[in-house]
């Protein structure tokens, strides 16, 4: 029973987002946008088109300062820029950024827009990620313009599943991992009788073995999904499904992404610079 209950201990460290207390010697000080993944729906939800500077590789990298072990400013986020008939898209600049405070259990971002010497609050701020006596988050503040003082994402942790639930306890998505990664986050919608009518599946692929650099940095913008792993992936795919008229669940669009990964000589995967 003893053994069993380590194992199952093991288990469920493995799959959680932790506040990161490794050594700075391989901290990344910024990251191409290619490996980092924006739509995660704490920052951004996929609702809005996003836009990257053309043909300039550095206009186009997160970059990080830190304090010790602990990330307090990423550089690089997204600023609404107009368009036809009204609508607002999202433009990545690196005037952007987050300031990052730690207090205690707590972590509170700052999304902030700078230029021309005038900083401004880019948004509803902060947004604020708890985390429990054993430093796994446990739940997640957000704010925007329909929820000025925020509502709450929580996190409740079994074997090798998360779920994500409201405040009420309805679920919002739920992570499926194998091997200490994050392979899965599946989010559905039902009807009143209960049944699925919607349903979006993120798949993470083609892990490696070697050590993930963001491992805990849930926090950090673009690197949430892969903040819960314990290794790296190198390619995802997007499935939504959607009811029919024939009330059959039926995929209708499928989006697939790779990213080749190359290695420094630590073995730590080369999203950025060291």
């Amino acid at each position: 029973m003893k053994k069993l209950i380590v194992i199952l201990s093991i288990s469920l460290l493995m799959c959680s987002c932790e506040k990161d207390d490794s050594s700075s010697e391989h901290k990344l000080k910024n990251c191409s946008v290619e490996y980092l993944f924006f739509y995660d729906n704490i920052y951004l939800s996929d609702f809005y088109s996003v836009g990257f500077p053309p043909s300039n590789e550095f206009a186009c990298r997160c970059s990080y300062t830190y304090a010790g072990s602990k990330a307090v400013k990423s550089v690089g986020g997204f600023v609404v820029i107009p368009s036809g008939g009204g609508f607002g898209n999202y433009m990545f600049s690196t005037n952007a950024y987050d300031s990052i405070s730690h207090a205690g259990n707590t972590i509170l971002v700052y999304a902030k827009y700078k230029a021309e010497n005038i900083t401004q609050e880019l948004g509803y701020n902060p947004t604020v990620f708890s985390f429990n006596s054993e430093d796994k988050l446990q739940q997640i503040t957000i704010r925007n313009a329909n929820y000025p003082d925020g509502y709450n994402l929580n996190y409740t942790y079994s074997d090798n599943r998360i779920t994500e639930t409201y405040d009420n306890g309805d679920v919002y998505r739920t992570f499926y991992f194998e091997n200490g990664n994050l392979v899965k986050v599946v989010r559905e919608q039902t009807n009143e009788q209960g049944v699925v009518v919607w349903k979006k599946e993120i798949l993470f692929n083609d892990f490696d073995s070697n050590p993930n650099p963001f491992k805990g940095l849930c926090y950090v913008r673009g690197a949430f999904f892969r903040s819960f792993s314990n290794n790296n992936y190198q390619g995802y795919t997007i499935k939504v499904y959607s009811q029919q008229d024939d009330e059959s669940l039926t995929l209708i669009s499928t989006y697939t992404y790779s990213m080749p990964i190359t290695y420094n000589g630590d073995g730590y995967p080369e999203f950025g610079d060291y």
